[in-house]
């Protein structure tokens, strides 16, 4: 009897402890510019003038279909004010998992919930692919650069593995942020699972399944990832992915990918840190206001190797 009701409440705890992290953490805390303070750096902006950045949120997320409310990447897009964007840019573009639609000229993201990230891999990967296709109709110079956390990220750069050469010209690069891309490590208890799916939890969607069984299929799916990414970088196509050292949902040998010496095969790196905010416990939102990420992302827009962001006032 003692054992059933251990396992019982150990169930429990995991269960809790998922529907917590499902709870997204987009930064949704309205920006005060007056807080932060930038070192302008000088970029060429008839070249930015066309670059949107295509901002992806991961599982769990959702949106309330309005243009920056559930955006998130907060200090990313703090940060690219440095080379003329503003916080609120209609050069940023929100993925939605649904899809959206144009009007006069501007992106408007379908309002999401979080059990539609988790529909299969490629019909959100489809989402962005028309996404992409039907921005450029309008804007017929537009390039892409696309950053993408967690679910998000493997999306992105899934995207431009698949889709065809004249979609491909278009984006400018590829930035991954804890994202799943060599599937998933997670393996839950059968039983908790099946709570799970009763339940209709995100965790129990087809796009876990398939990243459960992506990183337990042969090696040849880290071979076939590793040749996608080198192929990409041979074709100009700018490719990094960051990893964070503690997080625990998304772990770096996933996330970070390098070849069978151990060297990474793109740009990015693996950061450590992380764990100390009390929304993040697991490490994994963490990436996301790391100078390292904006360095990077800013580095792609600009001449200037060394960018400092600076920090706000007290």
């Amino acid at each position: 009897m003692k054992k059933i009701v251990v396992i019982s409440l150990v169930m429990l705890l995991a269960l809790a402890s998922l529907i917590y992290w499902e709870r997204p953490y987009l930064g949704n805390e309205p920006i005060n510019e007056r807080e932060w303070n930038v070192e302008r750096v000088i970029a060429d902006q008839e070249t930015i003038a066309n670059v949107y950045i295509v901002f992806l949120n991961g599982l769990g997320c959702y949106s309330d279909g309005s243009r920056f409310n559930n955006m998130g990447f907060h200090e990313i897009r703090k940060a690219l004010t440095k080379v003329g964007y503003n916080l609120y840019d209609d050069r940023f573009l929100q993925y939605s998992y649904l899809g959206g639609e144009i009007r006069k000229g501007i992106w408007h993201p379908r309002k999401y919930s979080p059990r539609d990230t988790g529909q299969p891999m490629q019909v959100s990967v489809q989402a962005l692919e028309s996404m992409i296709e039907e921005f450029t109709l309008l804007h017929e110079e537009a390039q892409f650069l696309l950053v993408g956390h967690s679910l998000g990220g493997r999306i992105a750069l899934d995207f431009v593995s698949r889709t065809n050469h004249e979609n491909r010209e278009r984006i400018k690069g590829v930035v991954t942020l804890n994202s799943p891309l060599l599937g998933s490590s997670a393996r839950l208890p059968e039983p908790l699972m099946r709570l799970l799916e009763y339940s209709g939890h995100v965790f129990s969607a087809p796009v876990v399944k398939q990243l459960i069984w992506e990183y337990s299929a042969s090696p040849d799916f880290i071979d076939t990832k590793r040749q996608m990414i080198e192929a990409l970088q041979e074709e100009g196509l700018r490719v990094a992915t960051f990893s964070a050292e503690s997080d625990l949902i998304v772990p770096a040998f996933t996330s970070f990918i390098v070849d069978e010496q151990g060297k990474p095969i793109a740009d990015g790196k693996v950061i450590e840190g992380g764990r100390l905010f009390h929304r993040d416990l697991s490490g994994h939102m963490f990436i996301l206001s790391r100078q390292e990420v904006q360095q990077y992302i800013l580095s792609l827009l600009t001449e200037r190797e060394s960018i400092v962001a600076t920090e706000p006032q007290s």
